[in-house]
């Protein structure tokens, strides 16, 4: 008996541990505080009901006293709806503050607490169902804290990834100033302080091709290649030289000039 109830502690004491997190999170992240709203469908009512559970005790022991337990004109209209079925479940839902809805005509329940959660959650209520239509919109919705009853035990879940996410957003976004802040700063620094705006770099224009690594045409190999053969033809022309000593000696020079034109001629 001694370790069954050093295990019943420790249990209670994970559980007290789990959902002080999981508010101080959403405290801190969406400005939800103490005492609580607690937004309660015929669902959660039923269930309660049936495991034989004191909502009010219960939910005070676990998010703490002072908690305000609501409930809507339509969630109480459709409980009696189904008349003696849900009688007890009419009963208990009667007993709660009804918060007005807004709705001239009765909806559904469910339909009913979307629209009062909707525009992320502004008045912080915590939604308590046990409807998996119900419960599935929270999970996708930041802002939207969910109580259900495992068993007889109520349970706050942990914050779901559309919170996560949307915190994260929240907290870079209080790390980096906004651009009407930037700008307020500017023109301090040019007020008070008397700096000049940096000068942003021009961007540097980009440049063609390296011409060294580019690939030659055909056309241009074809071209470079008679280029050279026409080169080597010149190189390769023989040119006669006539010797200095014989230019002051003009007969002689002619009359060799004459007989190699009377040979080519033959």
């Amino acid at each position: 008996l001694h370790s069954t109830f050093q295990v019943f502690l420790i249990m209670k004491v994970k559980r007290q541990k789990g959902v002080q997190r999981h508010l101080k999170f959403y405290s801190n992240n969406f400005g939800f505080h103490a005492p609580y709203q607690v937004l309660v469908d015929g669902t959660f009512c039923h269930q309660a009901l049936k495991q034989k559970v004191n909502i009010v005790e219960q939910l005070q022991n676990y998010l703490g006293h002072g908690l305000k337990i609501l409930t809507t004109p339509c969630i109480v209209s459709e409980t009696e709806r189904f008349g003696s079925l849900l009688f007890g479940t009419a009963l208990i839902a009667k007993q709660f503050p009804v918060h007005n809805c807004g709705h001239k005509k009765c909806v559904d329940g469910a339909t009913c607490l979307k629209e009062m959660l909707q525009d992320g959650n502004p008045s912080h209520y915590i939604l308590a169902t046990q409807d998996p239509v119900l419960q599935e919109h929270a999970r996708n919705h930041a802002r939207i804290p969910l109580l259900f009853l495992h068993r007889n035990a109520p349970t706050l879940e942990a914050p779901s990834m559309a919170d996560v996410q949307l915190s994260q957003e929240l907290s870079s976004a209080k790390l980096h100033p906004s651009m009407s802040q930037l700008s307020t700063l500017r023109t301090l620094k040019r007020e008070k302080l008397g700096l000049v705006q940096e000068r942003r770099k021009k961007p540097r224009k980009r440049g063609g091709p390296n011409p060294l690594s580019c690939k030659l045409s055909k056309k241009s190999n074809i071209d470079l290649n008679e280029k050279r053969q026409v080169s080597v033809r010149k190189k390769q022309r023989k040119r006669i030289k006539i010797p200095k000593h014989r230019v002051f000696f003009g007969i002689e020079v002619a009359e060799e000039v004459d007989a190699g034109n009377d040979d080519n001629n033959a």
